[in-house]
């Protein structure tokens, strides 16, 4: 007798490309990335699975008659794949891409996740928001650890274009009021305005990369990784719904907007900055008047 076969399954890996899990990486890279995903699938399941959820999240957007059930296979085979994952004993030098590759994925996918789901009120939102920062944290300290063995490993173009360039001065003056605002405020410690500062440098570069793209690289790329680089301390100001680290988070929905007409994201920067005004309530409205002029003027 033939072996069955899962027609949902194979319909799932036919659908999966690197563009659909990051549609800002350029064609040459697509299809490297996808050469690479098929092989190290293959050997790891944790990464076969994640693929296999995060086409059947992307594929819930395109069939709407079907959005249940595939929001119900993108559940179970992302449980699946963490699972697996927190099974495998270590990264090392045999499954190191496969790892990184599986983290990266499933860090796009809890994005999406998060910025797709409405439900509860403005407190659930941000804490869903701390708790995808924080895998996207655990993320860097895999990818830190396999960091040599990646870079002569075939996804080392891929990690080179993918990394933001952290180190470089900021030029634009887009955050300039929101670091006045902070630096006035009296309602935080040196340290939380020092971490708020953190954030916000990475909000500036962020800006500059989409007003000033640098060759070779993605315009938005910073805008997915942007919780990577929160300070731990910035981390627990939302984690404890400070007024001040919400409305960084203002600047934050205003890139989001600019990245809108990726599926991932869609209206996601309108929920957030309406939710973030509604939150803060009138006595904030002067800290949000540039990120409400950019979305109601067209980002210009």
């Amino acid at each position: 007798m033939s072996p069955p076969v899962n027609v949902t399954h194979a319909e799932l890996a036919f659908h999966f490309s690197m563009a659909t899990t990051s549609p800002e990486l350029d064609a040459s890279l697509v299809e490297m990335g996808n050469q690479v995903v098929v092989r190290e699938a293959i050997k790891s399941p944790f990464l076969l699975y994640e693929c296999l959820a995060v086409s059947a999240r992307h594929l819930s957007i395109l069939h709407p008659d079907r959005q249940d059930f595939f929001m119900r296979q993108s559940v179970q085979l992302q449980t699946k794949a963490i699972a697996m994952f927190n099974a495998t004993e270590s990264v090392d030098e045999s499954n190191c891409v496969a790892s990184v590759l599986f983290s990266s994925i499933l860090n796009r996918h809890a994005l999406i996740d998060v910025l797709a789901n409405r439900d509860g009120d403005f407190f659930s939102f941000v804490d869903r928001f701390v708790q995808s920062v924080l895998l996207q944290k655990g993320i860097r300290v895999v990818s830190k650890e396999a960091w040599p063995q990646l870079l002569e490993s075939d996804l080392r173009p891929i990690m080179k274009w993918a990394t933001p360039d952290r180190d470089i001065g900021t030029v634009g003056h887009h955050c300039d009021e929101l670091r006045r605002l902070i630096s006035l405020t009296a309602a935080l410690e040196p340290s939380e305005k020092e971490a708020c500062r953190g954030a916000i440098h990475y909000l500036q570069l962020a800006f500059d990369s989409v007003t000033n793209p640098t060759p070779g690289k993605s315009a938005h790329q910073i805008v997915y990784v942007w919780g990577i680089f929160l300070p731990d301390v910035f981390c627990a100001l939302l984690k404890a719904h400070r007024p001040e680290a919400i409305a960084v988070m203002a600047w934050y929905a205003v890139l989001l907007h600019q990245s809108r007409d990726n599926w991932q994201v869609g209206d996601a920067g309108v929920f957030m900055l309406n939710s973030i005004g509604d939150f803060l309530g009138p006595e904030w409205a002067h800290w949000l008047e540039w990120p409400f002029a950019m979305l109601r003027d067209g980002l210009h």
